[in-house]
């Protein structure tokens, strides 16, 4: 059994191994060695669905996949790998399982037409720009384990109009929400040691206390 099956605009078999962990492939920008298999096929996928027993999708695995509009990720899988799933401006919505404690950076970012997404409840980390310029998306809850988010994690997502901070989050990064240019309201817990200034940072939102 491969890593996973692909529906492509038009059949054909997919060049993959392995059922455990899969490999972290070359970002195509930067290199021409190392790319995934079924590189050159990008395009074409429309919907993937990575088979169970998975533990890891792999660094710049789908990374361009324009046409992709569905994605079915197992409870097996434990980490959504840096660009995983970067440009894939196909998806409209991701349900990640609940068995996901880390996101990569710019796992989703640029995905233009990523609407909803759900989160698993036992994620610890949202790392640099993972969610950045995911320009319509208008809302995310973030789960209570959740401790730290990185880097311009929603940079530029500019339909999103408010957000909630867990009171686990112990860490914010740089300009987490720069550019958001429709946010309101950003909700964070009162007594915590957070930097307000992060969270205000390039955006037009109300800093409430709960």
């Amino acid at each position: 059994m491969g890593l996973f099956e692909a529906l492509f605009g038009a059949p054909e078999p997919l060049p993959t191994s392995g059922t455990d962990k899969m490999r972290n492939y070359a970002d195509y920008l930067d290199s021409r060695d190392n790319l995934a298999p079924w590189f050159n096929q990008r395009e074409s996928i429309k919907k993937v669905i990575i088979n169970n027993g998975v533990t890891t999708v792999g660094k710049n695995a789908f990374d361009d996949c324009r046409s992709l509009t569905q994605v079915i990720i197992p409870n097996s899988v434990t980490k959504i790998d840096e660009k995983a799933f970067f440009g894939c401006d196909g998806m409209t919505q991701i349900t990640i399982p609940d068995s996901v404690t880390k996101i990569g950076e710019k796992a989703f970012s640029e995905c233009t037409n990523l609407m909803s997404v759900t989160l698993p409840e036992e994620i610890t980390e949202i790392g640099d720009k993972t969610f950045s310029e995911c320009t319509n998306l208008t809302s995310i809850n973030l789960p209570e384990e959740l401790k730290s988010i990185g880097d311009k994690a929603f940079s530029e997502c500019t339909s999103l109009t408010e957000i909630t901070i867990p009171d686990y989050v112990t860490y914010i990064g740089k300009e987490p929400f720069s550019g958001c240019t429709s946010l309101e309201k950003i909700y964070y817990p009162s007594g915590s040691n957070l930097d307000l200034k992060r969270l205000r940072y390039s955006n037009n939102a109300e800093i409430i206390p709960y």
